[in-house]
């Protein structure tokens, strides 16, 4: 005759293996519509939902709301996104306005320059060119004589250090 601990360790098992295999019945009972109304509204199905754990399966109305409150915040993210483009385009925009108003008053300045110089007689400015034509000759001049000068001061001092035996 089976014994009192062979009786409890068989019943023990088959009670373990029945729970996970409730839930499991019950999750696939749950995907059909019919199952989905008993273990959401029947007090005996809420109970027997709670007790093999099983959770509620979102309505369309919740899963509809998330997506929107989802599609919600990425469309905040976008508009985020772009008002910093616009906002960062304006200082562009701006800075180069101020540019751009910077260079009419220097476009209009060397205008004046220009108009002033037309106005300048040509004979004027023929003895201007001659005059600095002349001080570049008397320059040129100069920079040779100071050139041959320097040869020779090097070349004395040389002949000099070696009659001396310093080089």
């Amino acid at each position: 005759m089976p014994t009192f601990e062979l009786v409890t360790a068989v019943a023990a098992a088959i009670l373990g293996a029945l729970v996970p295999a409730l839930k499991n019945f019950a999750e696939i009972l749950l995907k059909q519509r019919a199952a989905q109304d008993f273990l959401s509204t029947d007090p005996l199905g809420k109970l027997l939902a709670k007790g093999l754990g099983i959770k509620d399966r979102p309505t369309d109305a919740d899963t509809l709301f998330k997506e929107l409150a989802d599609a919600s915040e990425r469309m905040d993210a976008a508009v985020r996104k772009m008002q910093e483009y616009t906002r960062v385009r304006e200082e562009a925009t701006a800075k180069l306005e101020v540019e751009l108003g910077l260079l009419n008053e220097q476009e209009q300045d060397l205008k004046e320059r220009i108009a002033q110089l037309k106005e300048v007689p040509l004979p004027a400015a023929d003895y201007f060119a001659q005059l600095i034509d002349k001080r570049e000759k008397r320059s040129a001049m100069r920079d040779y004589l100071l050139f041959l000068l320097g040869v020779f001061v090097s070349a004395g001092v040389a002949i000099l250090l070696r009659r001396l035996g310093w080089a």
